[in-house]
């Protein structure tokens, strides 16, 4: 009989992708805008609703209507703390529904056989470790530096805050294969300038402990 292809696919808090096991190696599948990942982002607008690409490429003009970090919310009640500082960061608002969280990637691993259906074999992780984690850390630590070289808190502005989120995102990856990373955005918040970089160490220290919880 021969062996079936298995499956692996990665319902990430940021991004997601799905891979095939066949032929003795690993296949990414692309999706439709033949990236090898999809951003785990969905939109509303006037007229339709957007998902992965089309949803996070319109974010910073519609952040009060596109939704990420979702998978965070599951199995969790709305007082949670970790619910209650999830919220600080999102420009869209939740809430509270018989106790539940409502709205308008964790690091856990499933491993799961098909057939006759779903079976779940394992699953480990932490449900609640993400991308977004690391990205918050950079995030908070720019906004304290925004303010203390300008006197100006723009940690109230979901426009300004989801600009800073898409530029640290973008160092993060950058830092991936560099040892640094500029950060460079005009009119971040009330028409000033804010223009600085990050070290792959300093990154490292601000998740330190992320890094070893992995």
């Amino acid at each position: 009989m021969p062996k079936l292809p298995a499956v692996g696919i990665d319902l990430g808090t940021t991004y997601s992708c799905v891979g095939v096991f066949q032929h003795g190696k690993v296949e990414i599948i692309a999706n439709d805008q033949g990236n090898r990942t999809t951003p785990s982002y969905v939109a509303f607008t006037e007229s339709e609703r957007l998902i992965g690409d089309a949803a996070k490429n319109q974010v910073a003009m519609n952040p009060n209507n596109t939704i990420f970090d979702a998978k965070r919310l599951i199995g969790r009640r709305f007082d949670d703390a970790t619910v209650q500082s999830d919220m600080k960061h999102w420009p869209f608002e939740a809430f509270a529904e018989n106790g539940k969280p409502r709205i308008r990637g964790t690091f856990d691993v499933s491993v799961l056989t098909i057939e006759d259906g779903f079976e779940v074999k394992a699953t480990a992780g932490d449900t609640h470790l993400g991308r977004e984690d690391f990205d918050n850390r950079l995030v908070n630590h720019l906004v304290q530096e925004f303010q203390r070289k300008h006197g100006k808190d723009l940690g109230q502005n979901k426009r300004a805050l989801r600009r800073l989120r898409t530029a640290c995102e973008r160092a993060k990856r950058t830092l991936s294969s560099s040892t640094q990373a500029s950060i460079e955005i005009d009119s971040l918040f009330e028409g000033v300038d804010f223009y600085t970089s990050v070290t792959r160490a300093r990154f490292e220290e601000l998740n330190g402990d992320l890094f070893r919880g992995t």
